[in-house]
């Protein structure tokens, strides 16, 4: 602690003392307080007054020891906080005196000292878009404790930003007073139980492959009994091997908390880090902000760099220690480097490294960063290499730190290369799996185990949660790394619809459209365009894809991602074939179920796309397409109905209707259901619109599903005919057709009461949907008796114990009192009215429909009408409209923003229901 600082702090301590001093001389003493004063703190004044005693002013005195007690006991109670708060100073000075570094295991020069503007540790990379996850971290470092280290690995792919977080959390806790750093890539398990740790220490380990005893070294720091968090960045979710000690495994288990896994930072983020005068794309980058820094250089800028690394490696012929650092780094010097011709001097090295620790270079190679100068260095390098030569070199790296080669070798997978580096690549792959026999094997096997436990568990949120993110991560990992293993990538095509459900639930549309561009890259690998099993799994991948930007209503990116896979579609030698027919009327039709556009000429279009594949003569009997193709043309004549484009309407009904009808498909049940949903589509369009004789024409095409009593024993069916039931009740029930509304409401009843659906409550509430409109129509009628039929009927139903919290039941209450108070009214029976009350204002505040506007504006309209009848019967004075008034001003200060409920508050509130029937009474 500086000298200013200790003076703030015995500044600081003085005021808090003085303060508390204050406090306690305006208090009254207690009598133990006057007590203490007067042991220790008197003893001065009791002499003085025995000396006045004496001298014959000893009454004068004892007042004066009365007075001062106050001051006294606040001043003693000041310096004693005072004397408190300034050796606590004076202690953390002794400390950080006496110790004044952090442990020696921490190299925290990276986060004073930083340099290169590529680099995470540099301060020319800005930290952007990540603050939410910054402020989970520094929550993660406070919640660790003294005898209880915490743990907690931060996952993502190369370049999404993990070191960047990680650095700026040490840099928070850093200027809170934490001993930083991260852990150095020459230490081990025993160095770390050696090492004491002064105060608060948060430790980032970056990378951990680079450490093949990295659940040791946790172990370590995790048995310390002091207060250290601990970031380990990687890029896959590591599984504890089974082979560490079971004793590691609690320890580490207690102290590791719940991984953070990195999405990708949205447009907005990486658009103030990309040149959009680059090479790359907003798509190209992909989220990772490492990209985005880079597409601000030229691209021969990173070559310029590369060839002055190399260079300056060349002079002090470190060439190969260049090299082996790329691969494996970090690596032991004493690991067989002199075999190779890669040992050179420290002070030669330093200039390779760009002034690296001199202490950390006499033990280790440091790695390279960022990956894409690592790459370029590997190849460049790796290609002036003869043969045996190179095989030697990566001998020694395999032994020395296999991981770290794999995932080197990997990173050159994932771009274009020229035909000469290409060629490096395949040598330095082949190589590879020649020195790790089995390797191919084992991987290929995991990500096949991966994919088979996240279908098991699909649907099982929570008991599949570690399993979503070991597999996305691994998977992902896997295929980076081996990118021509067909099994690999097959693994890869196949998870990629259960991670777009994954991220789905988590809206993270980041990572969606990470898994599509992999998707993509799958789809389009020349490699693998003819393999039908890989194309129809990608194909699926994608329609995955549209699904998610479908539900969650991106219509932009849905039609954007399923024109992408008819392009591929299209260029597919294979586009003939039945699965991958059916994967794009599969995509055609989800497009349609969720394109909400007033665009009518955009649905047709994809409607005509179904059928141009659909109306082929060889899928005409294809069960699969057509039943696709019947709902995806029922969907587009749905839409164009909101629009009232009703030549369109019966034009895609109709196709409908002509796909049901295919000879040889009759007795397929979803074709049935096609069939009956087109035919409710267009009577529910007409029936709100009006237009009767329309409305009649289409019932009768639904009529032979309703009469076939084997259909309507179907569930599906059952609910086309009740929702059927609905419309016509309600298109009927401002009418004179008394008996077509019986027909329907009869129908309905029918279908609760068939043992084959088992009293199925879907079924039941159509039923009772239809049952509030044949209410409303006997009350317009004015006949009292089917009317109070009818009510019973539906309180009935209401007041069954399965639904006595269902929003939907609860909306048809409602419903049924706004039309039971209006038709009281004409009925002039106020004691129904009343009767209604209880039962509204339970319905008003039950918390299944306290927020739902449309069900409290059927209450408030209940409330008006029974404040209206009262009023007409001189009543409105009365406490029965004061109660009704009352409930009516609740239900309009829960939604103010909602007009009609304000409308009806504003017309019978008080004063205006006086003003209203005064006026009419006049």
């Amino acid at each position: 602690m500086a000298f200013s600082q200790l003076a703030k702090r015995l500044v600081f301590s003085a005021v808090i003392g003085g303060l508390v001093g204050l406090a306690t001389w305006y208090r009254q003493p207690s009598t133990s307080a006057q007590s203490f004063v007067t042991q220790f703190v008197g003893y001065p004044v009791d002499l003085a007054i025995f000396a006045g005693d004496l001298l014959g002013y000893g009454d004068q005195l004892s007042n004066l020891r009365e007075a001062l007690l106050g001051p006294l006991l606040g001043l003693t109670v000041g310096v004693v906080v005072f004397v408190g708060l300034a050796l606590s100073g004076l202690l953390q000075r002794f400390v950080t005196e006496a110790w004044p570094s952090a442990p020696d295991i921490l190299d925290n020069d990276l986060i004073r000292q930083m340099s290169g503007d590529l680099s995470p540790f540099s301060k020319a990379v800005p930290f952007i878009g990540r603050e939410k996850e910054l402020r989970e971290l520094m929550v993660f470092a406070g919640q660790a404790r003294n005898e209880s280290p915490r743990i907690r690995w931060v996952l993502g792919r190369e370049g999404i930003g993990k070191t960047r977080l990680a650095v700026e959390w040490l840099r928070k806790l850093e200027a809170s007073g934490w001993d930083v750093g991260v852990l150095r890539p020459d230490v081990t398990a025993r160095i770390i139980a050696r090492t004491r740790f002064r105060k608060r220490t948060a430790i980032l380990i970056d990378e951990p492959d680079t450490w093949p005893d990295i659940w040791t070294l946790l172990d370590a720091i995790a048995r310390k009994n002091k207060t250290i968090a601990v970031l380990v960045t990687d890029h896959v979710y590591r599984a504890m091997p089974t082979s560490v000690d079971t004793t590691i495994s609690i320890t580490l288990g207690k102290a590791t908390e719940p991984p953070m896994m990195l999405s990708g930072l949205d447009d907005n983020a990486i658009s103030s880090l990309w040149d959009a005068e680059g090479d790359m794309t907003i798509e190209d980058i992909d989220g990772r902000p490492l990209y985005a820094v880079l597409s601000k250089f030229d691209s021969q800028e990173i070559v310029r760099r590369v060839a002055k690394r190399i260079e300056t490696a060349e002079s002090y012929g470190g060439t190969r220690s260049l090299l082996v650092a790329c691969l494996a780094a970090p690596v032991r010097r004493d690991a067989g480097l002199s075999r190779i011709g890669a040992s050179v001097a420290v002070s030669a090295l330093q200039k390779i490294f760009e002034s690296e620790d001199r202490t950390f270079l006499r033990g280790t190679l440091p790695r390279v960063t960022p990956s894409l100068v690592a790459d370029e260095i590997t190849l460049r390098l790796a290609s002036e290499e003869g043969r045996p030569d190179l095989e030697a070199i990566l001998s020694v790296c395999v032994a020395e730190n296999v991981s770290a080669v794999e995932h080197r070798i990997g990173s050159l997978w994932q771009r274009e290369l020229p035909a000469e580096m290409a060629e490096v690549r395949a040598h330095l792959q082949d190589t590879f799996d020649a020195l790790v026999p089995g390797r191919l094997q084992e991987l290929v096997a995991t990500t096949g185990g991966l994919v088979f436990e996240v279908s098991q568990a699909a649907g099982r949120a929570k008991a599949s949660e570690a399993i979503f993110k070991t597999a996305v991560s691994v998977i992902a990992d896997a295929a980076d790394r081996r990118p021509t293993s067909r099994a690999i990538r097959l693994s890869e095509i196949r998870m990629a619809p259960y991670a777009v459900e994954y991220f789905l639930r988590s809206d993270d549309f980041q990572s969606i459209r990470h898994w599509a561009r992999r998707s993509m890259r799958v789809l389009t690998d020349r490699q693998l365009s003819s393999d039908i099993e890989i194309l129809c799994s990608g194909l699926e991948a994608l329609r995955s894809v549209v699904e998610a930007y479908g539900r969650s209503g991106r219509l932009t990116q849905m039609e954007l991602w399923a024109s992408r896979l008819l392009a591929v579609v299209r260029n597919s030698e294979l586009r003939d074939e039945a699965k991958v027919a059916t994967c794009v009327v599969k995509c055609s039709a989800d497009v349609l179920r969720f394109l909400d556009t007033e665009d009518p000429d955009r649905i047709k279009e994809w409607a005509e796309r179904l059928s141009t594949i659909g109306d082929q003569p060889r899928f005409r009997l294809d069960k699969d397409v057509r039943m696709i193709q019947a709902s995806g043309l029922g969907n587009a004549a749905y839409r164009l109905g909101f629009l009232r484009r009703w030549d369109d309407m019966e034009t895609y009904g109709h196709r409908v209707l002509d796909v049901a009808s295919t000879p040889g498909l009759q007795d397929v049940g979803s074709l049935a259901f096609a069939h009956g949903q087109a035919a409710v589509n267009a009577m529910f369009h007409y029936g709100r619109s009006g237009r009767l004789q329309d409305l009649e024409r289409w019932s009768k095409i639904l009529s032979p599903l309703v009469k076939d009593k084997t259909l309507r024993t179907v569930e599906s069916i059952a609910l086309l005919i009740g929702e059927a039931a609905i419309v016509m009740t309600y298109a009927y029930r401002k009418t004179a057709n008394t008996k077509a509304i019986d027909w329907w409401i009869g129908t309905a009843r029918d279908l609760v009461a068939s043992p084959a659906l088992k009293g199925s409550d879907a079924v039941r509430l159509k039923y009772l949907r239809a049952a509030t409109n044949v209410l409303e129509h006997y009350g317009l009628r004015g006949d009292k008796v089917q009317f109070i039929r009818w009510e019973r009927e539906i309180l009935r139903l209401v007041d069954l114990p399965q639904w006595k919290d269902t929003p939907e039941v609860l909306r048809s209450a409602a419903t049924t009192g706004s039309h039971a108070t209006f038709c009281y009214d004409d009925f002039s029976d106020f004691g129904a009215i009343e009767a209604w009350e209880t039962r509204l204002v339970a319905i008003s505040e039950h918390n299944s429909v306290v927020n739902d506007s449309k069900t409290q504006f059927q209450i408030a309209n209940a409330f008006a009408n029974a404040i209206h009848s009262f009023g007409r019967a001189g009543r409105h004075g009365g406490p029965q409209t004061a109660r009704w008034r009352e409930a009516l001003t609740k239900i309009g200060s829960r939604f103010p923003a909602d007009s009609d409920i304000q409308a009806l508050l504003t017309k019978w509130n008080l004063s205006s229901v006086d003003q209203f029937f005064d006026r009419n009474r006049d």
